[in-house]
């Protein structure tokens, strides 16, 4: 086995570098051709763990695959036997193979190959194969104390001198308290001392980057302690430790790994193709070679083209002939090719990305293994396996504010053989090429992403180059609620009291120069945050809601360091005011939308998340759980659903522990215990009194829904209490208003409320145009203050006809579908159905109550990444009066709405 190894790496590897390093040229040789038909990988690679839970599975085979062969042949089980719904497709020598929806958490499968699959020349797999492995996770587990179950390397795995560390746990951690040095530590036993690094958390995983390679043969201790807790707040039920002993990788073997073809023309020696169409196709998956490949409801199907040099060591052969090991080193870049952001992946977005970089966050490690080793079979091509840890940044402001995020532990594996590279030169090396999956967040979309890396050495040893280009601030959240091309800033001045903190880098940060310098100033000094270091962003959570109509600011340090120590060049501080407190001591909040919808009998799909949408900040000391709020399980005899509850200022999602089991009846409830800041309760029957009955909406869970869902708020910047009235502390705005053209009513009414909605797949109509479905969740409220009918006199009784505070309900058929429009950039086509009522008794009985909102509006994304959509233009009212009949009243509608941030992830 081992000299079978050693030579095929003596070819592959060793000689490569001959080639490359001097003029003499000696060929190379591929492994012998053998006809049998067997499997050479698959990804996931056998015993996996943390597979993404959108990821393809694939296996790829010695030659192309015969369809038809694999009928009744390919099976997938979980360790009960049960089998999900899944399509099984062949892409050339590959069997692929798709969840109808997506995978379930933690769950263990097994992928089975039965005998009699042939190929395509009729070669036949004559012994079964299997693969296992386990599910990753994406939620908090309020049932469950925060647990460490695994850590790479594990007890059975090598441990090498330049080994990256990992530590995965039951559930998401809460990342503002990942600290190095005090919920986790690495420590060199015999001194003491602990390892400088960097550690990087996302969902339930943390990641452990020594600075230096560590001594082979001695003794590291890895510990969490129970300053670890979870999105719940639970720490570490016990503190937990682990050994390693590193063993030692030899003299390393420098190799310069270009993408080939490369994205970008100056980065590889391969050329760039100028047509995109003309990328070759990965051997084993169906996408692009070189490409980061996404598909997602709002932004359709989308190939980031990549290209790049990644510079490899390679461990001693003699050391470990059976798996040599290789690293990566962090902050090396990948250059992506600029790109325009389109919706439905059609409809122009008016985003161009710029060039985009995907930098390593730690050392990428890997191994080369022996087909021996893997298959216990000698001359099959080599397979490659690698750990990857990288977050993406984008050139354009907009953009590195919507998508960007860490991606840690994303599992490639692949192959090496010996190829012709070029054939006019007759250039042959050895080629990897490797596959892998992970997913990314946009909004609460989870988007799959496949990756197809084409790698081979340049035929002459380039000059290594080293990153000197200091990080920068791009945006901050919520200073940049801006846009290109509409001037929204004098309008949309102040920001909510609740908000998060977001500020976003051109390029990920070391996490241990960080938490000293960036922080937020009020009028008595720093206020107290929770940092989450999302990179390339960083959020920062105030403990407690910001106090009202007061400035702060948000200081950034120069202290502050990227992942291969160049700092950021000045400091700066940004400054933005609060609104009006969106609390009252008199008049009690109100929930105006819920997911579910707020009706009897609704539905929801299992992998949505049940929410409500509050008129004011609600107390989170207040929402206990049970008794404030809850969610049953009315199928299981009301059983009280475990979960977590997430807040963001005037609403909040709920996270049960699993996804919903579909057909079950559930019921979502909030009673008057839920108060606002003030400590006033709930109305929860809108009849301006605190209390009355609990909220209850009964719903069925349907199965899983592909379609992204959201919600636009029309922020209350005005009546920021919502009791219908502007009181003295508050401030008329330019925006969210609707002015009724009426020699009878003279007063705007300022407009606040929500508008949960469904983004479904493209479609096109009679002319071929392209549109995004927007569907509007239906019997969501909004609040519009109140506005005075005048009869012409002189003395008009006091108050008699003032309509009070007005409700507008949403009804069913709403819609704000997203079209190109005739500018080219983002547009809505916005049919809102409504009904209108107003307090007063007397004058609601006039009103013509069905109203139909029909406005082309603007929808484009600020620089902070939220969407907005600016609706201006005018509908129509309508009242009865007595002896004058039916009037038609113009309405001058103004609003500006946005979504959140982009939000991160657990």
């Amino acid at each position: 086995m081992k000299r079978l190894l050693l030579l095929f790496l003596g070819a592959a590897l060793l000689l490569a570098l001959v080639v490359g390093c001097g003029d003499e040229r000696e060929p190379l040789e591929p492994a012998p051709a053998d006809s049998s038909f067997r499997m050479l990988m698959s990804n996931p690679h056998q015993g996996q763990f943390n597979l993404p839970l959108t990821s393809q599975l694939v296996v790829y085979m010695s030659a192309e695959v015969d369809p038809a062969s694999i009928v009744n042949r390919v099976f997938l089980a979980n360790e009960d036997g049960f089998r999900p719904a899944i399509e099984v497709e062949v892409y050339l020598a590959s069997i692929i193979i798709t969840s109808v929806s997506h995978w379930p958490e933690r769950t263990d499968y097994t992928i089975t190959l039965k005998p009699g699959i042939r190929s395509r020349a009729g070669d036949v797999l004559k012994e079964e194969r299997t693969i296992q492995f386990q599910t990753g996770l994406r939620r908090p587990k309020a049932a469950e104390r925060l647990n460490v179950v695994r850590t790479v390397p594990g007890e059975d795995d090598p441990c090498w001198d330049f080994h990256t560390f990992r530590v995965f746990f039951n559930e998401p951690v809460d990342r503002d308290s990942v600290e190095y040095g005090k919920s986790f530590l690495f420590i060199h036993v015999a001194s003491g001392d602990p390892v400088p690094g960097n550690l990087f958390a996302r969902a339930g995983q943390l990641v452990f980057d020594p600075d230096e390679d560590l001594t082979a043969g001695e003794t590291y201790q890895l510990t969490v302690t129970q300053e670890m807790f979870d999105a719940n707040g639970d720490n570490l039920a016990v503190p937990f430790h682990a050994q390693f002993v590193p063993l030692s990788t030899g003299e390393h073997t420098l190799l310069a790994m270009d993408k080939c073809p490369t994205a970008v023309p100056g980065f590889g020696f391969c050329d760039a193709l100028p047509d995109d169409g003309a990328y070759p196709k990965s051997q084993i998956i169906p996408y692009p070679m070189n490409s980061m490949y996404t598909k997602s409801v709002f932004l359709g199907v989308t190939n980031m083209l990549i290209g790049g040099r990644l510079w490899n060591e390679f461990g001693d052969a003699k050391l470990s002939p059976d798996r040599i090991p290789f690293v990566v080193r962090k902050g090396q870049k990948l250059i992506g090719k600029p790109l325009q952001y389109k919706v439905g992946g059609v409809i122009p977005s008016g985003i161009l990305t710029g060039e985009i970089q995907i930098t390593l966050l730690t050392d990428a490690v890997g191994e080369m293994l022996g087909s021996e080793f893997v298959h216990g079979e000698a001359g099959l091509p080599a397979t490659i396996t690698l750990f990857l840890d990288a977050a993406m940044t984008l050139e354009n402001t907009t953009a590195n504010s919507l998508l960007p995020q860490p991606l840690l532990g994303t599992k490639l594996v692949g192959v090496a053989s010996v190829d012709l590279i070029d054939p006019e030169s007759g250039y042959e090396a050895m080629k990897i090429e490797l596959v892998g999956y992970s997913e990314l967040n946009l909004g609460n979309e989870r988007m799959p992403v496949a990756m197809a890396l084409q790698m081979v050495p340049p035929p002459t040893l380039p000059e290594q180059e080293f990153d000197t280009t200091p990080p920068f601030v791009t945006a901050v959240s919520p200073v940049d609620m801006v846009i290109d091309d509409i001037d929204i800033s004098d309008v949309v001045d102040t920001r909510m009291a609740g908000e998060k903190i977001i500020v976003y880098f051109s390029e990920p940060l070391d996490p241990d120069t960080v938490r000293d310098n960036i922080y937020v100033l009020g009028p008595e000094g720093r206020v107290s945050v929770k940092y989450d270091l999302y990179q390339p962003k960083m959020f920062l959570i105030p403990d407690y809601p910001l106090e009202p109509d007061t400035t702060y600011q948000i200081i950034v340090e120069p202290g502050i360091e990227d992942i291969v120590g160049n700092k950021l060049a000045t400091g700066s501080t940004y400054s933005f005011t609060t609104m009006p407190l969106q609390s009252s001591p008199v008049d009690p909040p109100v929930v105006l939308a819920a997911v579910p919808e707020l009706r009897p009998n609704s539905t929801m799909a299992s992998n949505f998340l049940p929410e409500f949408y509050f008129s004011q900040i609600i107390d989170l000391d207040s929402l206990v759980y049970g008794d404030a709020y809850g969610l049953y399980d009315m199928t299981e005899g009301g059983e009280l659903i475990p979960g977590t509850h997430v807040s963001y200022s005037v609403f909040f999602d709920f996270v049960p522990d699993s996804e919903l089991i579909v057909g079950h009846h559930y019921r979502w409830v909030i009673t008057e215990g839920a108060t606002n800041l003030d400590g006033v309760a709930l109305d929860t029957d809108m009849d301006r009194e605190p209390g009355g009955p609990p909220i209850e909406i009964d719903f069925v869970v349907t199965p899983y829904s592909p379609f992204s869902q959201t919600v636009f708020m029309t922020y209350p910047y005005a009546d920021t209490n919502a009791n219908g009235y502007l009181d003295p502390e508050e401030t008329p705005t330019k925006t969210n208003t609707m002015i009724m053209d009426s020699p009878l009513i003279k007063d705007p009414a300022y407009v606040l409320g929500f508008f949960p909605i469904n983004v479904h797949g493209l479609v096109y109509g009679e002319q071929n145009e392209a549109r995004l479905p927007v569907n509007v969740a239906p019997n969501g409220y909004q609040f519009a203050t109140s506005i005075s009918v005048s009869l012409g006199g002189k003395t008009d009784p006091p108050g008699l006809l003032d309509m009070g505070r007005m409700l507008i309900q949403l009804q069913p058929g709403s819609a704000t579908d997203i079209i190109r429009g005739e500018d080219g950039k983002l547009a809505s086509d916005t049919d809102i159905i409504m009904s209108f009522n107003v307090e007063n008794s007397l004058l609601n009985s006039f009103l013509v109550h069905d109203m139909f909102l029909q406005i082309p509006s603007v929808v484009r994304y600020s620089q902070d990444g939220r969407m907005i959509t600016v609706i201006r233009g005018q509908t129509m009212a309508g009242m009865v009066i007595p002896v004058l009949g039916v009037m038609d009243i113009p309405v001058a509608v103004d609003l500006v709405s946005s979504t959140v941030p982009t939000t991160r992830g657990f």
